[in-house]
């Protein structure tokens, strides 16, 4: 999960819909709403290009849609609240059903897209220190972080339970970037120079993105960085 803060003033057309009544069908009116382009554009940009929950790239075959942190339905007065908006991955309808090779998550998870969850538990990428929650192993698996106290544990447990973040497309695609990171730092371990050049890429934002999962890059592969002066 990454931390979305959202600009300081929200596009012109949503802004211009939010000093407009709390609408009576938040569907319809959300559906009637011509601004979300812009919308899209400003949040890719805070996103810097990643799902706000899974971090995967939004920008691939199975796309993204923009996402009600707080459901429309449980809570028509943020139907249009800049803070409560944010890009998961998957289009709607790209996948119609939750089997184990082609498994829905993030927005579009069950439990998430049936409100079946706890407010007071759930962590939202709009809180500050969501990613610390968070941790990889190397089997592409991601668990609580080791250093929670026991009730942060049990919020991180939900969450990743909620948005079925560990299915098993995650954790393949998860696996497969530690896999191959790995792999790579072994082959360049005595050329320290070419090694950090490949980290800084692993790591840096490139044309104002990250890569994929750049949480778990980090906390497998940056300490193989040498910051050392020569």
């Amino acid at each position: 999960m990454i931390f979305v803060k959202h600009h300081s003033s929200p596009p012109r057309t949503l802004e211009n819909r939010q000093k407009q009544d709390t609408p009576q069908n938040p569907s319809k009116s959300w559906s009637n709403f011509n601004g979300r382009k812009e919308l899209r554009g400003h949040l890719i940009s805070i996103q810097k290009g990643l799902c706000a929950y899974c971090e995967i790239r939004l920008e691939n075959e199975l796309g993204y849609h923009i996402e009600h942190i707080e459901s429309k339905s449980l809570n028509p007065q943020l139907t249009f609240e800049y803070t409560n908006l944010i890009l998961s991955c998957i289009k709607d309808g790209a996948i119609s059903d939750n089997t184990d090779s082609n498994p829905v998550s993030c927005g579009h998870a069950t439990l998430k897209n049936r409100n079946e969850y706890d407010k007071e538990l759930f962590i939202k990428p709009t809180e500050s220190d969501c990613e610390i929650y968070f941790s990889y192993d190397l089997f592409g698996n991601i668990t609580p972080n080791t250093n929670l106290t026991e009730e942060q544990k049990q919020r991180a447990e939900h969450s990743i339970e909620v948005l079925n973040l560990n299915c098993k497309r995650l954790k393949r695609e998860r696996a497969a970037i530690l896999e191959e990171g790995y792999k790579i730092i072994k082959e360049l371990e005595s050329d320290v120079e070419t090694l950090n050049n490949f980290l800084d890429l692993e790591l840096s934002l490139i044309n104002d993105k990250y890569f994929s999962f750049i949480n778990l890059r980090r906390e497998h592969f940056s300490e193989y960085l040498c910051n050392d002066e020569p």
